[in-house]
């Protein structure tokens, strides 16, 4: 049996089914950014992926450890580009609309214990774009010459972990 501990204390039982479908998904966000050489939130139509990924962060049960891996590394890439979605977005991005930015800020990540290194560092990359997602300044609809040196030196930290989450989530090295 498989299931996710969800924060509330509640067991949610998870179904092969499910599970599948939750694979097939991760698996399609990592492709597409496959075929690009960087990572754009603009390349990805979020509506058409249904499951709340960021509670598989918390699969527990009898679950393969290397499906396991993959589920949660797929996770932490959906997450990363949901919040650089709100950089990139001109208006009503996804994480707003489906008022899901509060669960996955104060909630998953939060509660999250990674149990790699690799998986660790993303967090703290998550958790930096969280950090930086109110700073409207940082969005594309302002020209570096308008930022200041601290908010140039968070872009910049931007820049370089989008680099760190391509080269390590999607191309795997």
């Amino acid at each position: 049996m498989i299931w996710i501990d969800k924060i509330d204390g509640v067991q949610r039982h998870v179904d092969d089914e499910e599970l599948n479908q939750a694979l097939k998904d991760l698996d399609t966000i990592k492709r597409k950014f496959l075929e690009y050489d960087y990572l754009y939130a603009g390349n990805l139509n979020f509506e058409m992926f249904k499951l709340p990924y960021w509670e598989y962060l918390f699969l527990c049960g009898n679950i393969d450890v290397h499906k396991k891996n993959i589920i949660e590394e797929g996770a932490l890439l959906y997450i990363y580009v949901l919040y650089k979605e709100i950089f990139e977005s001109e208006g009503y991005c996804f994480l707003y609309k489906n008022k899901i930015l509060f669960e996955i800020l104060k909630v998953s990540i939060n509660k999250y214990t990674p149990d790699s290194i690799k998986k660790e560092l993303m967090v703290s990359k998550i958790k930096y774009e969280q950090q930086h997602y109110e700073n409207e300044r940082l969005s594309d609809d302002f020209s570096i010459d308008e930022l200041s040196e601290n908010e140039k030196n968070i872009l910049d930290n931007l820049i370089s972990n989008d680099d760190w989450v391509y080269s390590k989530f999607v191309l795997g090295i």
